[in-house]
């Protein structure tokens, strides 16, 4: 039973996983990882350094495009709702400029409502997402360093590692902000259909 309500719960109004929500109230890391990573180990040796600086610098610009497509997504999801509450409001006096049943009147409230909740939900986690928070970048002064080339080659490898590392944090919590928000942005493009079908209805056949 127990179960049941719960998927009931998670199909109405879905929330992060236990383990997401305590990483995302922990989203940056902790002072003794920090600690670890200030100067990472590598186990290189001298003839990969140019593969492993090749790979680093791809993993880097990867990890970057995953947090610009999650927060382009965010920025559409918001859009798009804010153009679909505008045709629900303009619905909502096509209905109500017509005689009908006080009922019909309440049903169309009560999900106008309902999508207003789901909207505020999605446009929640959307700014969530939108949100700056501390995300690192490799800068002049991580290029701008002596030694020779094969020191400076690792100390670039060192500075890439505790970037993505740094940022690794940012952007999953990114990513499980736009998870909840594309799951309440779902609801409230059902909910919209079933009000539009609603509208389709009572407009030709009362």
């Amino acid at each position: 039973m127990n179960e049941k309500l719960l998927k009931l719960r998670e199909l109405v109004w879905p929330l992060l996983e236990e383990d997401n929500n305590d990483y995302i109230s922990n989203q940056y890391l902790t002072e003794e990882v920090e600690d670890l990573e200030e100067n990472p180990v590598l186990k290189i040796e001298d003839e990969n350094l140019d593969l492993a600086l090749q790979l680093q610098g791809k993993i880097y610009q990867e990890e970057d495009d995953r947090r610009k497509g999650t927060e382009s997504k965010a920025a559409l999801f918001m859009g798009s709702l804010s153009l679909a509450n505008t045709i629900v409001i303009g619905a909502n006096t096509l209905i109500w400029g017509k005689e009908i049943p006080s009922g019909v009147i309440k049903t169309s409230v009560f999900i106008s409502i309902v999508l207003a909740i789901y909207t505020l939900r999605t446009v929640w986690f959307s700014v969530k997402v939108l949100e700056r928070g501390t995300y690192h970048v490799l800068g002049n002064e991580d290029i701008n360093i002596s030694g020779d080339k094969n020191k400076y080659k690792r100390d670039i490898i060192s500075s890439f590692f505790k970037i993505i590392k740094g940022n690794e944090a940012v952007i999953n919590m990114k990513v499980s902000h736009l998870v909840m928000a594309q799951e309440y942005y779902k609801r409230a493009m059902f909910v919209i259909c079933l009000y539009a079908f609603m509208v389709f209805y009572f407009c030709f056949f009362l």
